[in-house]
């Protein structure tokens, strides 16, 4: 795992949920990629809607969705604000407080009317109660919160769609998926979207979203319609070729054995954490958690980590760190080794 991301060699990489690393083996493909560019020029662009296509169909499967339910983009942020337009002006949003700026941005870009709860250990109970209270029409969230790393009860969502039938569900999964398992089509998200940078280790310029049938019909559009406006303009191919290439390359290296690893280093982090006293209470009560920790720790201790190589990143009141699959048991046990060092 060292060989193909060198960066791990020089440091404990603990910063995914800011930045994913790139592999030596993407970064090969990008420059052969850029060579061709200079070699062939406009010959490179004309490949354009194969280059899209090609992409699509890696993250249908990839993603368990249909062809014309996937779709590339540049971001997250783009690839919402692009469905955002067909959205009918009387939606009524259930939002989160402290979650992702962009999606409430979004929101108020174009007038929407929204309701925010807070982020607590019983948020699904929350969430249940103020869909009744408000007539909630739409729940746009991150499917794990960039601050806290809270992942939503995923089964839960499934029960509300069940129990309200023709509420629609967003996600922002720039932080979920390609650090868990996820088939569109056994989920109970109408539209989902992610940057391919952080979890799905494909560098900067590209995304995705994935749409239900349920939101082409809430929303009056189709496949043709959003392909026109996404592709209204000249395309970042090169970081389409990207996002491909990585997918590709998680399923060649064998996804399920990868997000287990993950998992299981996760794990050990968080019992860790959890004896150290680091944690936030709901985030050691909740049953299920992402990969993401907020610990306890103030400016002097985020200091010493970044000065003893630790990568991480200040968010709320502590110090976030995230673990994938290229991150090592024992990188998690030199961690915790700093942190009790910490007075």
């Amino acid at each position: 795992m060292f060989d193909d991301f060198p960066l791990l060699k020089k440091c404990i990489y603990l910063n995914t949920a800011y930045v994913g690393l790139m592999s030596q083996s993407l970064y090969d493909f990008r420059r052969k990629y850029d060579l061709d560019y200079i070699n062939k020029g406009d010959h490179v662009y004309m490949s354009k809607h194969q280059i899209v296509n090609k992409a699509r169909i890696s993250i249908s499967k990839f993603f368990g969705s249909k062809i014309n339910q996937t779709f590339v983009s540049s971001n997250f942020s783009s690839a919402l604000r692009s469905v955002l337009e067909y959205v009918p002006k009387n939606a009524n949003f259930l939002i989160l407080e402290e979650d992702y700026p962009s999606i409430l941005n979004a929101l108020k870009e174009r007038s929407f009317n929204y309701h925010k709860i807070p982020i607590t250990a019983d948020l699904e109970h929350n969430i249940e109660k103020l869909i009744e209270e408000k007539k909630i029409s739409v729940i746009a969230l991150s499917v794990v919160q960039w601050i806290s790393g809270l992942l939503i009860d995923i089964e839960f969502l499934k029960k509300i769609k069940i129990k309200f039938p023709d509420i629609i569900i967003m996600g922002d999964g720039t932080q979920f998926l390609g650090g868990h398992f996820f088939n569109f089509q056994d989920s109970p998200f109408d539209f989902i979207a992610a940057s391919g940078y952080k979890w799905l280790v494909s560098g900067f310029g590209n995304g995705l979203f994935m749409i239900s049938n349920d939101f082409f019909d809430f929303s009056k559009i189709n496949e043709s319609i959003l392909l026109e406006k996404i592709f209204d303009g000249h395309s970042d191919l090169l970081g389409i070729e990207s996002l491909n290439y990585s997918i590709q390359n998680l399923q060649k290296k064998d996804f399920k054995f990868l997000i287990n690893k993950k998992n299981e280093t996760t794990l050990i982090l968080k019992k860790s954490l959890k004896e150290l006293n680091l944690l936030d209470d709901f985030s050691s009560k909740r049953k299920n958690h992402s990969s993401i920790f907020n610990i306890k720790l103030n400016e002097k201790d985020f200091k010493f980590l970044i000065n003893n190589n630790v990568r991480c990143v200040k968010r709320g009141n502590g110090v976030r760190v995230s673990v994938h699959f290229y991150n090592s048991i024992e990188d998690i046990k030199s961690f915790i080794s700093l942190l009790k060092q910490l007075n």
